[in-house]
């Protein structure tokens, strides 16, 4: 494992030791309690994860630069996907669409709905993008020929990330509000969204390190 990953999952090892912990000892701070909620909102592990797409993107854009021309604008369109997930953990994209999408729903409102604490983005956003990103992954294939192994890995980090984000949030609906149950399916989501993004890490920086990235690609067929 790279020292840089293992340094991430690390990190996500210390952001939920500094989480549990911070609640096992009655959260004394309001304002630390804040920064360190991992289902806070513009706080440190909402950036951390934020970093970790970011770097996802950053590095799968390297690769692409060695792609020839014509591969080279539709393998963009992944570290676009993960830039956008970047983005969306600070800006909360999803939510603001989650709201809207209440309108969906019978009555208009999630509160009189199955779906009270969450709504129903996951059914009608969350599955759609995973599904659209498994396609895109499955489309560039041919891309990975330099290490194979990295589309797996890259696949994994996925699905883990989804189980977290859309799995668990969605078990929210239906566990009694601010009790042990939700505190638990909450440290689980974003435990999983944070693994999910170091593994994606994973396979993107052993695709763009892989020896066979730096051959020039092969003159075509005449």
């Amino acid at each position: 494992m790279p020292p840089l990953v293992l340094g991430l999952y690390l990190g996500n090892l210390a952001l939920v030791f500094l989480f549990v912990a911070n609640h096992l000892l009655g959260e004394p701070s309001r304002q630390l309690t804040l920064w360190l909620d991992l289902d806070g909102e513009q706080n440190v592990p909402t950036w951390y994860t934020s970093m970790q797409w970011f770097l996802a993107a950053a590095l799968l854009a390297l690769f692409a630069e060695r792609l020839p021309a014509r591969r080279r604008f539709a393998f963009a369109v992944l570290p676009l996907a993960f830039l956008a997930m970047s983005l969306d953990e600070v800006i909360g994209v999803h939510e603001w669409l989650g709201v809207k999408s209440d309108t969906l729903l019978a009555a208009g409102d999630r509160q009189a709905s199955l779906f009270s604490a969450n709504g129903i983005w996951v059914l009608v956003i969350g599955l759609p993008f995973v599904a659209l990103l498994g396609v895109l992954l499955y489309s560039l294939r041919e891309c990975f020929r330099a290490a194979p192994g990295a589309l797996w890995t890259i696949a994994a980090g996925l699905a883990i990330a989804a189980v977290g984000a859309l799995g668990f949030e969605m078990l929210l609906n239906f566990v009694p509000r601010y009790g042990t149950e939700e505190a638990i399916l909450e440290l689980l989501e974003e435990t999983l969204e944070m693994v999910g993004a170091t593994t994606v890490v994973w396979g993107a920086y052993a695709l763009a390190t892989s020896p066979a990235a730096d051959t020039p690609p092969a003159a075509p067929d005449m």
